[in-house]
């Protein structure tokens, strides 16, 4: 989810498990019977940041992707949150707002990729499909 506020997004530094330390954007799986936009996308962005989005959600970047031995599709949304302070879920130790494009370069950019190269597929593949959302993210933006 690509929460906006002022030209930048939400990202989340992650508290354990696959790529602990890293800073990504907010989300999470689909539960039974949730919509995908209306459900549970706001779902995830409200249980990881406390934060609502106001009005309706943009289909930014869809992405196939192979995580937890399954294929999935990712599918994110951008959405304004113009009011509230961010509450951090347990999944969570920091969040910050950035610019989109300081946030590829940053933290998706081909050095960081390339320290990944090395992991477990997963955890590699994963950076690259966030990278590919954001570089989908900006193009909807320009």
């Amino acid at each position: 989810m690509f929460a906006q506020r002022d030209g930048q997004i939400l990202i989340l530094k992650r508290a354990g498990g696959a790529a602990t330390g890293g800073w990504y954007l907010p989300g999470g799986a689909v539960d039974p019977g949730e919509t995908v936009e209306e459900d549970s996308a706001r779902r995830e962005l409200f249980e990881e940041s406390g934060l609502v989005a106001s009005g309706r959600l943009a289909c930014v970047a869809v992405a196939h992707m192979h995580v937890y031995g399954h294929d999935s599709l990712q599918v994110l949304y951008a959405c304004d949150c113009p009011d509230g302070e961010v509450v951090l879920s347990n999944e969570h130790d920091g969040a910050r707002w950035i610019d989109p494009v300081d946030y590829r370069d940053r933290y998706l950019g081909g050095d960081v990729v390339a320290r990944f190269a090395g992991s477990d597929e997963r955890t590699r593949t994963m950076v690259e499909h966030i990278r590919d959302a954001v570089d989908s993210y900006l193009a909807w933006r320009a």
